[in-house]
């Protein structure tokens, strides 16, 4: 389903953009989304999590098992939210958070070494994936070059995201392993239907082995393909 007709699409990209005007345009889009999300990883104070969640994959990295080393398993702040209850070997094995997000930071550290700076990294990258992602969404909706590189403009400027593309925790990782999936479904359905269903859900797959919230990407994917191709499956 379009929201434009694509004989008007043509036409409108055709006149007012050219390839490489509208390279030039996203680019320029882009930038302020990597001066922001750069300045913001440079100069935010470190927090709790980014710690906790930089522990397992540098113990992988060090010592060939995935422990979170920065909690007392018998006197965590488990233990003072819930009275009673420990982290039992969490030292060892972390079982508390999906783990594809440590798997790729181990990667990341095993390459590049380990700072507070390579932490966060990775995350300006996945804001990257996920703008090109919103891109794709709205064009393969149907909306102009200029209205995706606007969308485009104003994700990359908006101080949430930004601040999760500068932070050392796996929320933008699934965010835009989320919008993958859609910008995968969308960019493949019309030509082979098959390589999109499994490539959207693939990435979907991926976002929710990241984090809990990979549930309402995928529930999105769900909603898309019924209310476009209902008739095709």
């Amino acid at each position: 389903m379009l929201l434009y007709p694509p004989e008007t699409r043509v036409v409108k990209t055709g006149k007012r953009f050219t390839r490489r005007r509208r390279l030039v345009l996203t680019a320029a889009a882009v930038v302020p989304f990597l001066l922001l999300s750069l300045g913001t990883a440079l100069t935010k104070r470190p927090w709790c999590d980014e710690a906790w969640f930089a522990s397992p994959a540098l113990d992988l990295v060090v010592n060939g098992r995935m422990g979170t080393q920065l909690l007392e398993p018998t006197g965590s702040f488990i233990s003072v939210i819930h009275p009673g209850v420990t982290l039992e070997r969490i030292d060892q094995r972390t079982y508390w958070a999906a783990p594809l997000h440590f798997l790729v930071l181990a990667v990341w550290f095993k390459l590049f070494g380990f700072s507070l700076t390579i932490l966060r990294l990775p995350a300006m990258a996945w804001g990257l994936t996920a703008l090109a992602a919103w891109y794709a969404i709205v064009r393969r909706l149907g909306g102009p070059a200029g209205l995706a590189i606007f969308a485009v403009f104003l994700a990359g400027i908006d101080a949430a995201f930004v601040n999760s593309a500068a932070d050392g925790r796996m929320d933008m990782m699934c965010a835009a392993l989320g919008y993958a999936a859609l910008a995968l479904y969308l960019s493949l359905r019309e030509r082979r239907f098959s390589t999109a269903v499994v490539a959207g859900n693939f990435a979907a797959a991926l976002g929710c082995v990241t984090h809990p919230n990979g549930v309402l990407a995928a529930a999105a994917l769900l909603f898309t393909m019924i209310y476009l191709d209902r008739n095709r499956f």
